[in-house]
């Protein structure tokens, strides 16, 4: 049977070859897509920042800068809805060749205080020095034990 519809497939005009082939591919795709995205009961919506989290990871993180306005990092360590808590975050440092993000040095203390493990970022720009971009993070950030390097 199988062999049967083998020669059936290569007596096809092309036009329809490229139509199951398309087929086939959209299939294959749907199939990865729901492996990548699995359904919506694997988040859980935390009420307070107004943000989705997935359940199926053991640790959960966010990154910030100053476009979230000022954080109060004491509420983001209480948080604990249906056993999913914060435990690190991501801030943002530098931008760049000359720009410090407005809130790292208070998001950077803060954090800490507040026993959320942390880590800086700098956001390249690719037209820009790396060596000065390089520079101007080093400058404003300095890593402790425990936080991420």
């Amino acid at each position: 049977m199988f062999w049967k519809l083998i020669k059936k497939f290569r007596r096809l005009s092309s036009n329809w070859k490229k139509v199951i082939w398309g087929f086939c591919f959209l299939i294959l795709g749907y199939f990865i897509f729901l492996k990548i995205f699995p359904n919506k009961n694997n988040w859980t919506y935390i009420s307070e920042f107004g943000i989705k989290i997935p359940k199926r990871f053991e640790m959960h993180g966010i990154d910030v800068s100053h476009h979230n306005g000022k954080i109060d990092w004491q509420k983001v360590s209480e948080v604990n809805e249906n056993g999913i808590k914060i435990s690190f975050a991501f801030i943002k440092a530098t931008e760049g060749t000359s720009i410090t993000d407005a809130d790292f040095k208070r998001n950077w203390v803060e954090a800490k205080e507040n026993g959320i493990k942390r880590g800086a970022y700098h956001y390249y720009i690719p037209w820009r020095d790396p060596e000065s971009q390089m520079a101007i993070f080093k400058k404003n950030v300095s890593l402790l034990e425990g936080d991420f390097a």
